[in-house]
């Protein structure tokens, strides 16, 4: 059970990453051209690659002790990240009621799933 836990919290860690690649590329996007050298020194976006990369090694590695259907939905935590700290560094991004909503929504269906991991039903 302590290794499930690792995957999950490992899963939570890989989500705050990848919201925060996420704002990488939107701030690399301000100065995004399609020339070699401007696509090398472009620093946000690197850093963006980067984290994916971290990201992924996370995933896996979470994955190694983890389920599948448990931890790929959890990952999802990341468009919670994201709307949060989004309006933050963005003055053209808000929050506003539905987007409020729909983070409740998918806040609502991380605690399904933690509790579905409790009430595990064997499909034979």
């Amino acid at each position: 059970m302590q290794q499930k836990h690792t995957a999950i919290l490992l899963v939570i860690l890989a989500s705050f990453l990848s919201a925060t690649a996420q704002i990488l590329f939107k701030f690399a996007s301000a100065k995004l051209e399609f020339s070699f050298f401007a696509l090398i020194t472009n620093i946000p976006l690197i850093a963006g690659f980067i984290t994916f990369v971290v990201v992924a090694f996370l995933f896996i590695i979470a994955l190694k002790n983890g389920e599948l259907t448990v931890l790929y939905p959890l990952l999802a935590a990341q468009f919670i990240w994201v709307a949060i700290a989004s309006p933050f560094f963005f003055p053209t991004d808000s929050m506003n009621f539905v987007k409020a909503l729909g983070i409740a929504v998918i806040m609502l269906g991380i605690y399904a799933i933690a509790k579905g991991m409790q009430h595990k039903v064997e499909v034979v």
